[in-house]
């Protein structure tokens, strides 16, 4: 019996789909618990079937409720509640294996063999003894723990909780490491507390992370048109309470393993948001000269946002996680949240005009000093891919800059040390 429908879970047709799609199988190890237990409101096999669809499978099984099944498949402990990184770069491992190579299991990161294992030509039995029996082994400890999504390290999770109590604490660890790195002061050090309260009230819920999202869009909305119709103060109040409303549905899907493709909105969305608030600012205020402001910040917000979205899908980073200045310059670097919560102090005195003003120097220095950074980082992506790129650069190099003087370590090395296939008469035997 299939435990979940790809269709559904994903929400694309099975079509889209690749011929490299694989079949899972949830296969009891006699561990004795946990499988059972609600993990961050869903059960752990809820949860192994969201990220084993996430990562490929065609369906999902349990173990003694199939036939024999040809092709490779994936067998994953019931009760394992394994980062997705983790399964991730076994299944990388396992697919660029040759043809004819042994099954693969995995030596978790807790030094116990076992969790994970490939058969690449399927099978019928997948009780774990026969499974560990002659198969190759891949050290998933080795496996690097930096998150470029999340923008910092985050602990690679591979529990296996055997009671409720253990459960809640596993579901903690999930909500701290769903956290991103690399943020404004607000949402570093205001914004995480209220949206970890929130998210651990929302997980037994059957509210989505899709509906927060509409939420926040609606009550931006409402916060622009408070602006516009000169109710300052409610508009603000709620601009800054949309900061940790808007981090919330990030952190639940996270933890919930609850994706959807009309996420990618959100962010099209908040900008429709933010920029409609200078806009409404510009409208209570009601001259020429705010409007002009409203006009510089949207221009100079939106070019500053385009051209971080271009070095991302180039480089496969984010420029504000590209080094060391990048990272702690994004502390104060200008986003909606340090604007608005900067604009408090001029709000208390009743001088909107000026905080404007503010905002819109704010926001161009910020511009040019990420400007500056994006021509930097990106002439460093150049050299360090492009033979061609690198001779250009130093064939053109003004005299008075050493471009060697422009290049900066990066915080996070550029190679990563991936897991290693041990062999199976390999000296650290099986534990």
């Amino acid at each position: 019996m299939a435990l979940h429908d790809p269709q559904s879970a994903q929400g694309k047709p099975d079509s889209a789909r690749s011929a490299n799609s694989f079949r899972a199988v949830i296969a009891p190890a006699g561990h004795g618990g946990g499988w059972p237990h609600k993990l961050a409101g869903i059960t752990i096999a809820e949860r192994q079937q969201r990220q084993l669809l996430r990562l490929g499978a065609g369906k999902v099984d349990l173990a003694g409720e199939h036939g024999a099944i040809v092709g490779p498949v994936l067998v994953i402990e019931a009760g394992l509640v394994a980062d997705e990184r983790l399964i991730a770069a076994f299944i990388e491992a396992a697919r660029t294996r040759g043809p004819g190579s042994p099954a693969l299991v995995a030596l978790g990161p807790d030094g116990e063999t076992g969790g994970l294992a490939w058969l690449p030509d399927g099978g019928r039995d997948f009780a774990w003894p026969a499974l560990l029996a002659g198969a190759d082994r891949i050290d998933l400890g080795q496996v690097d723990s930096y998150s470029p999504e999340r923008r910092r390290r985050v602990p690679l999770i591979w529990e296996r909780p055997s009671d409720a109590a253990a459960a809640r604490r596993v579901a903690g660890d999930l909500l701290a490491s769903a956290q991103k790195g690399c943020l404004d002061w607000p949402a570093r050090f205001i914004h995480p507390p209220i949206e970890n309260a929130f998210v651990r009230l929302l997980l037994p819920t059957p509210i989505t992370p899709n509906m927060i999202s509409v939420m926040a869009f609606l009550l931006g909305l409402y916060a622009a048109w408070c602006f516009a119709t000169g109710s300052m103060w409610a508009g603000l109040v709620l601009a800054l309470m949309i900061g940790p409303i808007d981090g919330i549905d990030g952190k639940l899907a996270r933890t919930r393993v609850e994706f959807s493709p009309w996420g990618d909105l959100e962010h099209v969305g908040d900008k429709v948001v933010e920029y409609a608030w200078f806009a409404a600012l510009a409208a209570a205020i009601g001259t020429g000269w705010a409007w002009a402001l409203a006009a510089l910040i949207v221009v100079t917000a939106l070019a500053e946002a385009l051209q971080g979205e271009f070095y991302r899908r180039l480089t496969g980073a984010q420029l504000d996680d590209a080094g060391g200045f990048e990272r702690a310059y994004r502390l104060v670097s200008g986003r909606r949240n340090t604007f608005f919560w900067c604009l408090l102090p001029f709000a208390w005195f009743e001088a909107w005009g000026a905080g404007l003003v503010m905002i819109a120097v704010y926001a161009a220095a910020n511009f040019f000093v990420m400007q500056g950074r994006f021509f930097i980082r990106l002439a460093e992506y150049g050299r360090a891919h492009s033979v061609a790129i690198a001779a250009n650069l130093d064939a053109t190099a003004y005299g008075v800059l050493d471009p060697a003087d422009l290049e900066e370590d990066r915080a996070e090395p550029a190679s990563v040390v991936g897991p290693v296939v041990l062999p199976s008469s390999g000296s650290l035997g099986t534990r």
